[in-house]
């Protein structure tokens, strides 16, 4: 997926929170935002993710501009992303394998075919035992792998993910980052926000853009090297 941004800012009341950003992310691979709490990644992400339009400025997807997409079309592609976000906003009502199976439902799998990957889901990544669980009853990391999973479950061209490891200890923080991994292949690409060293070191080829205060002031990377 092609993902650009042209003069793009946007101000919650009167305060700036992305300040005139243009950029083309790269379509495939991993790529890292990087920044303190407060720079402008969460709001980044959802402008990318199309769940808010900027104040000024255009959002492209795939060459589309998200200010006039229609609703369809905006279910369509919601449909080939996952997201991730900072709170795993999992349905509280649900057991894990419930919680897991709605993304493969909304995207037209049948109630006997969801079950049925969602169990083998569950087994491949060896987490069947908290199948019947309910989200109060998992531990934060718990919450956080099944937030990622769903995310993956229904093989998505792309990946969004807030600040997916903040809070998490190393262990839950190492299976998270085997998630991501286990993911990626051809043509599929993973876009996550950071500040943790930790979780960078495991993506060591990845994209990396730097956000300050809202301005995307430089990109790192190993295959490209320029700045913005």
């Amino acid at each position: 997926m092609k993902f650009e941004l042209r003069f793009v800012s946007y101000t919650y009341d009167v305060l700036p929170v992305i300040n005139d950003v243009s950029v083309v992310f790269p379509e495939s691979g991993i790529t890292v935002l990087c920044g303190a709490t407060g720079s402008g990644k969460t709001t980044l992400l959802k402008l990318l993710a199309c769940d808010m339009l900027p104040s000024q400025g255009t959002v492209y997807i795939n060459g589309q501009s998200t200010s006039v997409m229609k609703t369809s079309q905006k279910q369509e592609f919601r449909r080939k992303i996952g997201v991730v976000y900072q709170q795993s906003k999992l349905s509280p009502h649900y057991t894990v394998e419930e919680n897991l199976m709605v993304p493969l439902l909304v995207c037209g799998m049948k109630q006997r075919e969801s079950l049925k990957h969602t169990m083998d889901f569950l087994a491949i990544h060896e987490l069947s035992y908290l199948r019947d669980k309910f989200p109060h009853q998992l531990s934060g990391g718990e919450k956080q792998l099944l937030s990622i999973m769903r995310a993956l479950i229904h093989d998505p061209d792309f990946i969004f993910a807030d600040e997916p490891t903040e809070y998490l200890d190393n262990e839950s923080l190492n299976k998270i980052a085997g998630l991501f991994s286990s993911f990626m292949k051809e043509e599929k690409g993973l876009m996550l926000s950071t500040h943790s060293d930790m979780l960078l070191s495991h993506f060591p080829n990845a994209h990396r853009f730097d956000l300050v205060a809202g301005s995307l002031t430089s990109v790192h990377t190993k295959r490209i090297g320029f700045t913005v």
